[in-house]
């Protein structure tokens, strides 16, 4: 989706809460430059392999899949919108049962969300048994001016 970001934007915070929480195992969000082909609103299904646990199985060595809605890009799902994303480490938030906010004030700190970039949600729900609607919201502290340092996410 687009960030509503028309200039670039130093954010001293940044929270993701879910509206269906009993069913929330995460939310993530990375932020990608825009780019002519995206289409907003079109979900994006991976379809993994996976055991009889449900894990998924490692990818062949090698192996690369087309990314519908990813500009056309094959390869692996984390790999290219690492490499798309618009700051290093590429992940930049997380909502997780039990985390709070990320507060980057306390370093003196800020992260750069360029203009006009695009959100990436990454989501994974449990299931309860009956259908449910999640409508995240995400919410920014905007720095009044630039930080002393930038604020970097990696994702491992």
């Amino acid at each position: 989706m687009p960030s509503g970001f028309t200039e670039d934007t130093w954010i001293t915070s940044l929270e993701i809460k879910p509206s269906a929480l009993q069913v929330t195992h995460h939310i993530c969000i990375r932020f990608i430059a825009h780019t002519p082909e995206i289409k907003y609103g079109v979900p994006v299904w991976i379809d993994k392999q996976r055991d009889a646990s449900g894990s998924e199985l490692p990818r062949p060595k090698g192996e690369k899949q087309q990314l519908p809605g990813v500009a056309g890009v094959l390869g692996d799902d984390r790999e290219v919108l690492a490499a798309r994303s618009v700051s290093p480490g590429g992940l930049e938030g997380c909502y997780v049962p039990g985390l709070q906010a990320a507060d980057y004030r306390v370093f003196n700190a800020a992260k750069l969300i360029p203009s006009y970039a695009d959100i990436v949600f990454q989501l994974h729900y449990t299931t309860i048994g009956k259908p449910m609607t999640d409508v995240p919201e995400i919410g920014f502290t905007i720095a009044k001016e630039p930080p002393q340092r930038r604020f970097i996410s990696y994702n491992a």
